[in-house]
């Protein structure tokens, strides 16, 4: 069974406003030049989209904090920072596995998140994943991983993994795995308390 075209495309911008740029920009590199050009085209705007996603919210929360807030002005540091490991620390506490996260989770980084979680010891009771403040941006890919690897370990009966911090991130669309950007109003309200 066939999807109709647009049928593809309304799909794709229910997913997100950045996944329909990035796709119909795929479409017309691919289909302007050819295929392997399409796909490099495609993975090189998502960089730069995420780039520019994550120096604004950079930007936008020093300001908020009045510069207190050590923050990130470099795009190019920012660019760094998509391909590093994202878990700040792990740690085995009572037979509960903790993982926190300090950095965006986008698709550059996401090798490293998948050593991450293959590391988890298969004799803890369960694994907890703390999205910190450092975390500014989930994208789709990664979002939909998650989503996917705790609804696989409730299929199969394995350890159950919870989620701390991904409540206080914006949804970019009504799609359950959309991009997620951290929410800048309540991170200053938490600044505050």
């Amino acid at each position: 069974c066939s999807i109709p075209m647009p049928a593809i495309w309304y799909q794709i911008a229910g997913i997100g406003i950045e996944q329909i740029i990035i796709f119909g920009f795929t479409v017309f590199v691919t289909l302007t030049t050819d295929l392997l050009w399409g796909i490099f085209a495609g993975i090189v705007l998502e960089l730069l989209i995420t780039t520019g996603i994550t120096f604004i919210l950079e930007r936008r929360r020093s300001q908020l904090n009045n510069g207190n807030r050590k923050s990130l002005h470099n795009p190019l540091s920012i660019l760094f920072r998509l391909f590093q490991n994202p878990v700040s620390k792990r740690e085995l506490v009572k037979n509960e596995y903790h993982l926190y996260f300090d950095k965006p989770l986008v698709t550059f980084n996401a090798l490293h998140l998948n050593k991450e979680i293959a590391n988890i010891p298969k004799d803890v009771r369960c694994s907890h994943f703390y999205f910190t403040k450092g975390v500014t941006l989930i994208d789709h890919t990664t979002c939909e991983n998650i989503f996917n690897l705790i609804e696989q370990n409730n299929l199969e009966g394995r350890i159950p993994i919870n989620i701390d911090g991904m409540q206080c991130m914006r949804s970019c669309s009504s799609y359950p795995s959309s991009m997620r950007l951290v929410n800048l109003e309540l991170d200053e309200a938490r600044e505050m308390v």
